[in-house]
């Protein structure tokens, strides 16, 4: 039997991800599942999503992108209280700062 090979190219910004990867005649219709997936398919299944979340990052981010780190200067109680202060220093109005040292 031979076998050919298919080249599959994913281009992510100013990455270039290639793949090249055997193919086989199918000589009939795929049946029914019948079994679980297998472990090594579950691996195979893991590494292609964790690859496509990279060519994902690659095509939408850029080493001369800006980032920021934000902490806390004390813990909020609760993921409520953290997700009332992310809304008021992201609201964009202006009032933000204000607005969250009157809180504290």
């Amino acid at each position: 039997m031979k076998t050919v090979y298919r080249e599959k190219r994913y281009y992510c910004g100013e990455y270039l991800d290639v793949y090249i990867y055997p193919t086989y005649r199918q000589g009939r219709s795929r049946g029914k599942r019948s079994k679980p997936t297998s472990a090594a398919q579950a691996k195979l299944n893991q590494r292609h999503r964790e690859e496509k979340l990279v060519r994902l990052l690659h095509a939408n981010f850029t080493p001369d992108d800006l980032e920021i780190h934000l902490t806390y200067q004390q813990q909020p109680e609760s993921p409520e209280e953290a997700q009332r202060l992310s809304s008021v220093v992201f609201r964009g109005d202006g009032k933000s700062s204000a607005s969250l040292r009157s809180s504290t």
